[in-house]
């Protein structure tokens, strides 16, 4: 089992995010004043839209919306199994789900799942580099014909990675992480 014990997010530079290992959102927002904010079981991972913040709730395979003006949980939207990490692209969030081999693309307007998309062996790392969304499994083998967007490389350093930009430009793409 994961044993979060702290991570942070700067929001702006006077509003930073951490989760607690306590299934609990803490917000230490303008002045240092805190407010903790229930969520659903075992948070990992936060994202901001601009307006709200979302949670990655890996307990009970779901995503909350927090509106940061009301600290309150406005959606909670259901995802694949173990949902690790979340990425905001403009216009949808894209979450990886450790478990089920998936990620999930969620409009942020409508709070509905859009796509599920199988990737391979436990995904977890997201990124968005202003056009595609690209994602990291531990996977040893793949099949291009299911997944046709993937590309395997070979960093420097000898060890095997499988990024993927999926859907999200339509072209296959990869590149090394160092």
């Amino acid at each position: 089992m994961f044993n979060l014990r702290e991570i942070r997010w700067k929001v702006t530079p006077h509003v930073e995010i951490t989760l607690e290992p306590d299934r609990s959102l803490l917000v230490p927002l303008l002045r240092f004043n805190q407010v903790r904010v229930p969520v659903e079981s075992n948070p990992t991972a936060a994202a901001f839209d601009g307006t709200h913040l979302w949670v990655t709730n890996s307990g009970s395979d779901s995503v909350s919306k927090i509106d940061i003006t009301t600290n309150k949980v406005v959606a909670t939207v259901p995802v694949g199994i173990n949902p690790w990490d979340i990425v905001f692209d403009g216009t949808h969030l894209w979450v990886t789900n450790l478990v089920d081999n998936t990620v999930s693309k969620i409009n942020a307007a409508t709070h509905e799942v859009v796509a599920t998309i199988a990737v391979g062996r436990s995904p977890h790392g997201l990124a968005f580099d202003g056009s595609r969304t690209w994602w990291t499994t531990s996977s040893p083998r793949w099949t291009p014909r299911r997944t046709p967007w993937w590309r395997r490389w070979r960093s420097g350093g000898g060890r095997r990675g499988w990024p993927s930009t999926g859907a999200t430009s339509g072209r296959p793409t990869a590149a090394p992480i160092r």
